[in-house]
C-alpha cells in the first residue's frame, strides 16, 4: 500500500515536470502570478529564490528513493532537472548562488548514485562562487529584503575563507555539509581547512 501512495505521488511529480526537465510548480503553475518571491522567468530571483533549492530536495528523495526501492521512476525526474541546472550553471554559463543551500549536497549525492561527474563540478561551482559579485537588487516584495544580507546567506566571503557560523542556521548547516563532500571527494586541503575551522566555531559556540 505504502509502495502505491508513493507510485502515485511520483507519477504527479513527473507530471509537473516542463519537458526540458525543469520542475518548480510554484511558478509555472499560474505563470502570470507566481508565488511571492519567484520570478516570472526562471531563476531570475535566485539571490532568495527556493527554485535551485527545492530541486536539492527532489535529488535527496530521488536517491533514496533508488537506493531503497531500485525503482528509477524519481530518479529519472531528479536527472532530468540536474541536467537542466548542469547547463544552466556554470563557468560558461549563469553565474548565481542558491538562494537557499540544499542543492550542493544533493548534487554530490546524485553523483554517487549516477556517476555523473557534472553533477559534482556544479556542486563545487556553486560553492565557489559564494562571496564573489553578484546582483543584489532588491526584491519587489519589501519582506524579502533580508536575502539582501550577504552574511545572512553565507555569500559575504568565498568558503575557502569562512571561519565563522553566520546568518541562517539551516542554510549554513547545508552549505557545510557541501563543503565537507567536495573537501573529501577533491582532496581539497582550503576546504577541509574552512570546514574544520567552522565546525571548530559551531562547536564551541
Amino acid at each position: 500500500a505504502l509502495e502505491k501512495q508513493v507510485d502515485a505521488l511520483i507519477a504527479r511529480i513527473a507530471a509537473a515536470q516542463e519537458p526540458d526537465g525543469y520542475l518548480f510548480p510554484a511558478r509555472t503553475i499560474n505563470p502570470m502570478k507566481p508565488a511571492p518571491g519567484v520570478g516570472p522567468e526562471r531563476w531570475i530571483f535566485e539571490n532568495g529564490s527556493h527554485e535551485l533549492y527545492n530541486s536539492g530536495h527532489l535529488y535527496e528523495a530521488a536517491v533514496a528513493h533508488f537506493l531503497a526501492t531500485g525503482k528509477r521512476t524519481l530518479l529519472d525526474v531528479a536527472v532530468s532537472d540536474a541536467h537542466l541546472v548542469v547547463r544552466s550553471f556554470g563557468p560558461d554559463a549563469r553565474h548565481a548562488v542558491p538562494g537557499h543551500e540544499e542543492i550542493e549536497l544533493a548534487l554530490v549525492k546524485m553523483y554517487r548514485a549516477t556517476n555523473h561527474r557534472e553533477y559534482l563540478d556544479t556542486a563545487k561551482f556553486f560553492l565557489d562562487e559564494r562571496g564573489q559579485p553578484h546582483d543584489t537588487s532588491p526584491y519587489p516584495e519589501g519582506s524579502f529584503a533580508m536575502y539582501n544580507d550577504r552574511p545572512y546567506k553565507q555569500d559575504h566571503l568565498p568558503v575557502q575563507y569562512q571561519d565563522k557560523a553566520v546568518g541562517h542556521a539551516v542554510r549554513a548547516m547545508y552549505l557545510y555539509a557541501a563543503m565537507t563532500d567536495i573537501a573529501a571527494l577533491f582532496k581539497d586541503n582550503d576546504y577541509e581547512d574552512a570546514a574544520t575551522r567552522l565546525w571548530d566555531d559551531v562547536l564551541s559556540k
